[in-house]
């Protein structure tokens, strides 16, 4: 404008020069009368004139840079639709579309060829009422904006769900004129993400089953409708680590057999719950007397000992559980929960039975048992442990060809304490690590008392705990108490119990060869009543088995010993030695002897004694 105005002027100046000179003439000579018309050598007609040249290309400039900006804007605008994965769609103030992002079609599945020119209402999905569009277009005329979830549908037809925000865009140059610019952002993945997670709150992912959370209210509202009679089974896989090693990648398929299994015998009135990986809670509402549920637990148990095939390996469920009922054993969900969850591990800690009802007098054991986990803490301070010795025999000669080391526990308060009791609870907790170190100490140390009676096949054995097995430190603490001891190992056996062998097989084989290489032989106490196989036992790094006393104890009466010699026959085609523990009657005996079995533990030939007795037993 400045440099506008100045041309200007020096024009004037040359295309009236001749004037201007008589001008300024006429102004020196009456300079009081025409200083007020004249400025800068122009009358006032030619200021009005250069006033007005200047208000109009200041309004010029205005409205070139607001349409520069406008421009500017729009480009931006348009740049960041193209580079968004959200939707764009512009329309004109009659809503018309006039412009679509590339996301729109991708989402839509329409092309801008076939919207543009449409208003968006033309591909509404119908889900929506006539009030819920009023009410859009009166934030959008109120508010200048609308935001929310609702459902559009596809080219395809299908329905999706999208987050929409339409705003409207004014003119500055024209109020009458304006735009809306509507953006949304398809919600499907989102959604069906949140519902998976809502699933996850209620349904276990491994067997889609109901989840503990979920349990809580099916339970609650089975016995909210006031029924006589609702019976909660508690039930745990106890072979499931034998099924998770055998099943590889399987696990899933493995827990659906199960599933499928317990279905066949559930009407729709019941329902099976998923709480942890190996543990179910079942809940019946159609049955209203424990004599029909203790035939549906017969069902439960033969269906679930059904053998099947996984990569030739023949399987099965072993299945324990924990029954009570409403509202005989609880009146809330949490007690009849709790309660059967206690009779449950009743039945996992008592040999032969598969289920147990729930029974008061569990709660006093439960207690009874806490008392006894303290106790255990302070047992090798108060020096209350001590070690028996049962001898084991051969057979032929009458020979006494070692023992094995049987903990004992004589407490202050209670006296004697059974290790079937206090054992299984000290595994539980974990503090038969440090009691089974203990152990070997003790032993290690008795057996100089034992050394001078013994000739060089004597084997003295120790047990030895899964737990305490796979301790990181095994090794190295055996190593410290050979030393501490000065002991010479070759004269001691370590017992491990089969179901050690479920664990990772490698591991445990390389465990023990270890353990061999320090002078130990190593026994596989209990077997047959675990889950071995002929292909597991042939690549470890072992020297005897021991046939459990299950096998044994009831021949000839009930039991016509055919196990055992299966044991016996497969010990000496693998070249192992062969024990039977548990033997009480020469006929027991002598039918061992008669299929191979030769060396003998067992009350027949003696109880566990004390160390001063035992060494009295190997002089006598």
């Amino acid at each position: 404008i400045i440099p506008i105005t100045i041309i200007f002027i020096l024009l004037i100046n040359h295309t009236e020069s001749k004037a201007m000179q008589k001008i300024k003439g006429y102004i020196v000579n009456n300079s009081n009368a025409l200083k007020d018309n004249i400025i800068f050598g122009m009358n006032q007609n030619q200021m009005l004139t250069l006033l007005f040249i200047n208000i109009l290309l200041i309004f010029l400039t205005i409205i070139r840079y607001i349409y520069i900006k406008n421009k500017s804007e729009l480009g931006i605008a348009e740049n960041v639709a193209k580079n968004t994965n959200d939707a764009v769609i512009i329309t004109d103030r009659y809503n018309n579309i006039t412009y679509v992002n590339e996301s729109y079609e991708k989402i839509t599945g329409y092309s801008k060829e076939e919207v543009m020119g449409h208003t968006p209402g033309n591909f509404k999905s119908g889900k929506h009422k006539k009030e819920f569009y009023k009410d859009m277009w009166k934030s959008i005329n109120k508010k200048g904006y609308f935001r929310s979830e609702l459902w559009d549908k596809r080219k395809d037809g299908v329905l999706y769900p999208k987050d929409l925000s339409i705003y409207k865009i004014n003119n500055k140059l024209d109020k009458k004129d304006f735009k809306y610019i509507g953006i949304f952002t398809d919600l499907t993945d989102i959604k069906r993400d949140q519902e998976f997670i809502d699933k996850l709150k209620d349904y276990n992912i491994d067997t889609d089953l109901p989840n503990e959370n979920l349990l809580f209210k099916l339970i609650n509202n089975s016995i909210s409708k006031k029924q006589e009679k609702f019976f909660v089974v508690y039930l745990s896989i106890e072979n499931y680590n034998t099924i998770v090693l055998n099943s590889n990648e399987n696990l899933e398929y493995n827990l659906k057999i199960f599933i499928r299994r317990i279905n066949t015998i559930l009407d729709d009135k019941n329902f099976i719950a998923h709480i942890s990986k190996s543990k179910f809670v079942i809940g019946l509402s159609s049955f209203d007397s424990k004599d029909k549920v203790e035939n549906f637990m017969k069902k439960l148990i033969d269906v679930s000992k059904l053998s099947y095939f996984i990569r030739d390996n023949e399987l099965y469920f072993d299945i324990k559980a924990g029954v009570c009922n409403y509202p005989d054993d609880g009146k809330y969900v949490n007690e009849l929960l709790v309660n059967s969850n206690i009779a449950l591990d009743k039945a996992i800690g008592t040999k032969g039975k598969y289920y147990l009802y729930f029974d008061e007098s569990f709660k006093e054991d439960i207690q009874k048992e806490q008392e006894i986990k303290m106790m255990l803490n302070k047992a090798i301070i108060y020096d209350e442990f001590s070690i028996n010795y049962q001898p084991q025999i051969d057979s032929r000669n009458n020979q006494i060809v070692g023992a094995e080391a049987l903990l004992r526990w004589n407490t202050k308060k209670y006296g004697f304490i059974s290790p079937a009791i206090f054992i299984p609870i000290a595994e539980k907790t974990g503090q038969i690590v440090e009691i089974g170190y203990w152990v070997i100490d003790r032993v290690f140390n008795e057996y100089m008392i034992f050394k001078e009676n013994i000739n060089e096949n004597f084997r003295i054995c120790i047990n030895i705990s899964p737990m305490q097995f796979n301790d990181e430190n095994f090794i190295k603490r055996i190593k410290e108490s050979i030393i501490k001891n000065n002991i010479d190992t070759n004269y001691f056996e370590l017992e491990i119990t089969e179901n050690l062998l479920l664990d990772d097989l490698t591991k445990v084989n390389k465990k023990l060869k270890e353990l061999k290489d320090l002078g130990f032989t190593i026994a596989i106490d209990d077997f047959g009543t675990g889950y071995s196989s002929l292909s597991y036992i042939k690549q470890l790094h072992i020297d005897k088995l021991k046939i459990d006393r299950a096998f044994i104890k009831d021949y000839p009466e009930k039991d016509n010993g055919e196990i055992a010699d299966i044991i016996t026959i497969m010990s000496r085609t693998l070249r192992l030695e062969v024990i039977a523990e548990g033997v009480e009657t020469k006929e027991q005996v002598d039918y061992l002897r008669s299929k191979g079995c030769h060396l003998i533990q067992g009350y027949f030939y003696s109880k566990p004694i004390p160390p001063s007795d035992f060494v009295k037993y190997l002089k006598g």
